[in-house]
């Protein structure tokens, strides 16, 4: 801190304006100067500052280059870099602290008339102990080990958030979660033994107009219309001496009042439906 960009070398080029603080004007998404085909960044257009904010003004400048070269707009589908504070995954509370491996330094009376590197680096051991160390607390470091990983070359970094309507004839949610299989819990539910009992998916099968039934609302045992049909709720959850689960799902509610709405809709008869 308390250096300044030196603009002597830049006398002889007009066009170039500067703000109060010695820094050069440019536009905060091409990083074009006002003079045509220059394009500046780094300290010289934010004062002093960290190294990697220059390294990224380098790119941004990279990338406006190339399309001024090429007659392209140099706006078009980019928007301004804006500085936020990083974002870290939480450590975890009961993660051991490992205290910073002291890096080896050549003694003193060796430094002396040369220009010997003082820190001697770490041996094999003690390199491997300190990278150890790295808690991953970063989402992206742009790696781009990612990239080299997918064979579908399906990731691409330079994609823009982007809203898009499509139409779709149906929808495939992957939770990345398993159905529950209430079998174990047989002495409670009589999932195996009785016809009548059903999982929501099994149930939402038969309302579906692709379902065994076409949708029509029926009995699996003798394949009458029911009277009444009742949806327990936290079956598989929020259970610790039966399932295991003590975890809520937050989707069941929702779900059973849906599933008797539409019960209803598909029933002949007056339908009595009860949520527990």
């Amino acid at each position: 801190i308390g250096q300044r960009p030196d603009l002597s070398a830049l006398e002889d080029i007009t066009g170039l304006t500067y703000t109060r603080w010695g820094t050069t004007e440019v536009d905060s998404i091409t990083y074009a100067t006002e003079h045509e085909g220059v394009f500046a960044g780094g300290d010289l257009q934010t004062g002093p500052w960290v190294a990697i904010g220059a390294i990224g003004a380098g790119k941004e400048a990279a990338e406006s280059i190339l399309r001024y070269i090429e007659k392209r707009d140099m706006a078009e589908g980019r928007e301004p870099v804006v500085n936020e504070n990083p974002v870290y995954r939480p450590v975890a509370e009961d993660e051991p602290i490992v205290e910073r491996a002291k890096m080896p330094e050549l003694a003193v009376d060796k430094r002396k008339g040369n220009f010997n590197e003082v820190e001697l680096g770490y041996a094999e051991e003690e390199g491997r102990a300190e990278a150890a160390r790295c808690l991953n607390c970063g989402y992206c470091c742009e790696c781009y080990q990612c990239v080299a990983a997918c064979l579908a070359n399906a990731i691409d970094h330079s994609q823009q958030a982007q809203i898009q309507e499509i139409e779709v004839g149906s929808v495939i949610i992957t939770a990345g979660s398993e159905p529950y299989d209430p079998s174990p819990l047989e002495n409670v539910y009589h999932y195996k033994t009785s016809p009548n009992v059903l999982t929501s998916l099994e149930f939402e099968r038969i309302l579906a107009a692709s379902g065994p039934t076409m949708g029509h609302l029926q009995r699996p045992s003798d394949g009458k219309d029911p009277k009444k049909i009742a949806w327990l709720q936290c079956v598989g959850s929020r259970d610790t001496n039966q399932c295991g689960n003590s975890y809520c799902s937050s989707v069941c509610c929702m779900y059973a009042i849906k599933d008797s709405m539409i019960a209803k809709e598909h029933a002949d008869e007056d339908l009595d439906c009860v949520v527990f």
